[in-house]
């Protein structure tokens, strides 16, 4: 029922194996199938029933909550390409916004060695409400600028925050063609009323002393570039760890060193540096970033 999809977003054939037995194993029980239903309903209808029940779900069945989790999602997925295509979206966005499901398996396999999600209630509702889309490289949405004014942008004002979706590079010219593609549709859904987009992002990459050991002319450095900075933030914690090494802060001895960047923010980190995040905000014409005033 999901296998095939699992393989159309870019999960292993042996996890969509995985996901298929999961879903078989909730559904051979009756009571754990009419909760699950009723998760559905509840998810889509911007409930908040939907997480209690599927940690029920999981516990009765010895499923680990973030396989469930995850197999909840691929199911939901059926659900979310029909309202696509009620809205008049193409199925290459709908397959491209789903990839992120990928990523996501992929991650909790890398930081936990279990198929499934740990993100799952911070993350994931906005693509199934349709409030947040993936643009080739990047992922992009509306929403509410939630700040004190910065320059000409006020608290309230429409902007749009972008997400940066793990599992590759970010090459400069990917980025700005996400942003066009983002601009044209939101402009063409009437989401976009002037003709300029603001963009924001709050990430770990934009932090000024990261940006540092960033080399001169890599692509992460590139992007932070884009971004004027609206407040930036410390994290003695280091949570974003397994977002760039795939394990726990934890275990930074057991941090893979196998690229420049892993080496060099190893070095950092044992040198007494934390990572942080930093808000950031661009404007974008639909072609190029324009100033701020």
């Amino acid at each position: 029922m999901i296998k095939e999809f699992c393989e159309k977003i870019g999960f292993s054939a042996e996890d969509g194996d995985y996901f298929e037995e999961c879903l078989a194993k909730v559904l051979a029980d009756k009571e754990c199938t009419s909760k699950f239903f009723d998760a559905h309903d509840d998810y889509f209808g911007n409930g908040e029933i939907y997480f209690d029940t599927l940690g029920e779900i999981a516990e009765k069945l010895c499923i680990h909550r973030y396989s469930l989790d995850m197999t909840f999602l691929l199911y939901c997925a059926r659900t979310l390409h029909c309202i696509y295509r009620n809205k008049g979206y193409d199925d290459e966005m709908f397959y491209d916004t789903m990839h992120d499901l990928s990523c996501k398996n992929n991650e909790c396999k890398e930081v936990f060695g279990i198929r499934g999600t740990f993100v799952f209630k911070r993350w994931f509702r906005r693509f199934f409400l349709t409030t947040l889309f993936s643009f080739g490289r990047l992922e992009i949405g509306a929403v509410t600028y939630p700040r004190e004014q910065f320059k000409e942008i006020k608290q309230g004002d429409r902007v749009f925050d972008c997400h940066i979706p793990s599992g590759g590079r970010l090459p400069i010219e990917e980025v700005y063609a996400s942003l066009k593609k983002a601009y044209a549709f939101f402009k063409k859904e009437g989401v976009l009323k002037d003709d300029i987009m603001i963009i924001t992002c709050h990430s770990w990459i934009l932090y000024p002393e990261t940006v540092k050991v960033f080399g001169e002319n890599t692509n992460l450095r590139k992007f932070a570039e884009l971004f004027e900075l609206v407040f930036s933030e410390e994290d003695p914690e280091n949570d974003n760890f397994w977002r760039i090494f795939g394990v726990e802060y934890k275990d930074i001895d057991k941090a893979p060193q196998d690229s420049s960047l892993r080496r060099n923010l190893v070095a950092y980190l044992k040198n007494g540096g934390n990572l942080g995040d930093s808000y950031g905000v661009l404007r974008f014409d639909g072609e190029k970033i324009v100033g701020i005033d």
